[in-house]
């Protein structure tokens, strides 16, 4: 459908390369999803997952097309594919929209289906689960078992996005945590934010295997200089949370670079770096 297309098309673009002004954008968004309320019922499965992706990529929380979509996903359920599933629970999260029924449905059919999700599909559900504070265990179990087969193929995002997720919600996994300290850190090229992550889950879970904190230690190191403030008071509270005395020079590292960010940072990640 024409409308899925646009909408989607839209939502693709970043803020700096949409041609038309915000208003603009906006009134086209509104007219968009009136058209796409009264058409609901019609659309197939992946129309109504990228329509919930756009929503959820634009920031637009509209009640009624929400509604609209969650009893259409309710009443498909079983057409949902992996990436169905992924879409609907990355696009709740991000706009902290949790319809019950929807949500129950969505976990029911994905832990059933868990043998075709692909790691970004696990990472983005975790990573959804915990934004919308849904601890849902047949789900964490199923993700769990695809994620111990799929972790060494996973990106930085991915396993950053996955143990955050369970870290959130306080579920300890350490036959998770094993295979992530397995893998070379070095070797997925761990962003700022993927690092900070994840340090913050191992100390969140209380798991603290020196090999891994070791390549965290040193992967942050050389790449301290692109560290937000919010990775770096996370960084910060990691060390200090799990008496990481081995990270003595990071943590100096942290130390210096914060004070010449210090009129930067938020109150709560001051408070972190306390």
């Amino acid at each position: 459908m024409n409308r899925v297309t646009a909408l989607h098309r839209i939502a693709r673009l970043s803020p700096q390369t949409r041609t038309c002004d915000q208003t603009d954008q906006t009134l086209i968004t509104d007219r968009l999803l009136q058209d796409l309320h009264q058409q609901l019922t019609e659309l197939k499965v992946q129309q109504l997952a990228n329509t919930l992706w756009s929503l959820g990529r634009l920031q637009v929380s509209t009640q009624p097309i929400l509604d609209g979509i969650a009893m259409c996903g309710v009443n498909n359920i079983q057409e949902f594919g992996a990436q169905e599933c992924a879409n609907f629970f990355w696009a709740c999260g991000k706009m902290l929209w949790k319809n019950e029924t929807l949500i129950e449905a969505l976990s029911l059919h994905a832990s059933q289906m868990a043998f075709e999700l692909l790691p970004q599909h696990l990472g983005n559900i975790a990573w959804s689960m915990a934004k919308m504070k849904h601890v849902d265990m047949p789900l964490i179990d199923a993700i769990t078992a695809k994620a111990l087969q799929s972790i060494p193929e996973s990106d930085q995002q991915e396993i950053s996005n996955l143990v955050w997720g369970f870290a959130k919600m306080s579920t300890k996994n350490s036959r998770l945590m094993d295979v992530v300290a397995g893998c070379s850190i070095a070797s997925k090229k761990f962003n700022a934010q993927g690092l900070a992550n994840l340090a913050w889950s191992c100390a969140t879970m209380q798991f603290s295997p020196q090999p891994l904190l070791q390549d965290i230690g040193e992967e942050s190191l050389k790449i301290l200089h692109s560290f937000t403030e919010q990775n770096l008071a996370n960084m910060a509270w990691a060390v200090a949370k799990l008496l990481w005395r081995e990270a003595s020079p990071l943590f100096s590292a942290i130390s210096a670079l914060a004070l010449s960010k210090m009129p930067e940072f938020f109150p709560q990640a001051l408070a972190n770096m306390a």
